[in-house]
């Protein structure tokens, strides 16, 4: 695959929030997805993602599962800009998903 030059190497503030959404979503469907039947999931997963170019902090993104009882669970992600992103996109991305397995 060749390398296309007429798109920028880093992703514009909205890009970014669609790209850590979707890596938050990839875990949770890694994690539920590597349970084998016999294996419990585990009680709570979280982890922390930052998105950087050029040695700046543009953004984070937290995701967290959570049990909640023996068959329902909670899954959350936040996403949000920081440092000079601030400046051009103010918004947050907040997502929770409750579920039954």
């Amino acid at each position: 695959m060749a390398f296309d030059r007429s798109r920028p190497l880093f992703l514009n503030p909205k890009q970014w929030l669609k790209t850590a959404s979707g890596l938050a979503a990839a875990v949770l469907l890694l994690i539920c997805g590597s349970a084998q039947a016999n294996q419990a999931l585990p009680q709570v997963f979280s982890a922390r993602y930052e998105v950087t170019h050029s040695g700046l902090t543009l953004g984070e993104a937290r995701v967290e599962y959570r049990k909640l009882d023996s068959n329902h669970y909670r899954y959350s992600s936040h996403t949000r800009p920081l440092g000079i992103a601030t400046l051009l996109l103010r918004s947050e991305l907040r997502e929770v998903s409750e579920g039954r397995i």
